[in-house]
């Protein structure tokens, strides 16, 4: 009984429109709980507040087509039109995305979800959850996983996370692994996941830590590494080692310039890796 009364209503919408009549005059008695009243339309509902009232769970619309689209547009002054498509991979704009457009602006693309949940605002190419392809401003807090905050910085080979590396003398804006103790040059740590990340990649470049906390490769061979000592280059290239103190005036200084950081974990002896908060000074 419910298809029956469904089809009537169809048919009789199908009619009205076909012969020029307004929706305005169908008051339909036997449609169950689907009716339209007042101009109002609605499905599940026998009152209908606003123009098209949906009284269900779901709303489904399937197209076998490249897309399906649904456009919204606001006629009144300053009003624009936009719309929400879901395309197939039939569709130029790319398999499986929802791409939001303004359509005032001729269908320009402004905000994309892809298929790998991929949120692209400015791009219809994302490549991480959150792409933005132009300024974005925050106002509030920005959470990381990760512990420091690094820069994309020329270097001459890939280096491995954990590498201390110093400024390279002979070519400017690039990054060497420091090879002597105790230098002045000292720009970082390699970091393998800063939470906070700078500058454009390349590869050519080295993601080079400057602040916060990461791991550090150091060599206790040249005295072991307690916690809170302060650590300096060493003549392992690479690594970094515990900072001695020099006497000056009966006041034990450690040397300016070459403070890589503080170690956060002992290192006894041997080669290896320890967290350690950088403090470059």
């Amino acid at each position: 009984m419910g298809t029956i009364r469904l089809f009537k209503v169809w048919f009789m919408i199908c009619l009205m429109v076909l012969s020029g009549a307004s929706l305005s005059y169908a008051q339909f008695s036997d449609c169950g709980v689907n009716t339209c009243t007042n101009d109002n339309v609605g499905i599940g509902t026998t009152s209908p507040e606003v123009k098209l009232d949906v009284a269900g769970e779901q709303i489904r619309v399937i197209t076998g087509g490249a897309g399906v689209q649904m456009i919204l547009e606001s006629s009144g002054t300053g009003g624009r039109r936009y719309s929400i498509e879901s395309t197939s991979g039939a569709h130029f704009a790319g398999q499986g995305k929802l791409t939001f457009r303004d359509e005032t602006a001729g269908g320009l693309p402004r905000m994309v979800i892809d298929d790998a949940g991929n949120l692209g605002i400015g791009t219809t190419s994302p490549t991480s959850k959150l792409h933005v392809a132009g300024d974005a401003t925050i106002d509030g807090n920005i959470a990381a996983k990760y512990q420091d905050i690094a820069e994309w910085v020329r270097a001459p080979a890939l280096l491995s996370p954990g590498t201390v590396v110093v400024i390279d003398p002979l070519e400017s804006n690039r990054v060497l692994p420091a090879s002597q103790p105790y230098d002045t040059r000292i720009a970082g740590v390699v970091s393998p996941q800063p939470g906070i990340l700078l500058g454009e990649a390349g590869e050519d470049k080295a993601k080079v830590a400057h602040s916060g906390r990461v791991k550090v490769k150091v060599d206790a061979q040249f005295g072991p590494i307690l916690v809170g000592d302060l650590l300096v280059s060493s003549s392992t290239t690479g690594y970094a080692m515990r900072s001695t103190p020099i006497e000056m005036n009966g006041i034990s200084i450690h040397r300016p310039g070459t403070i890589v950081g503080k170690a956060l974990e002992p290192l006894k002896e041997g080669e290896g890796e320890i967290l350690v908060l950088l403090t470059l000074q």
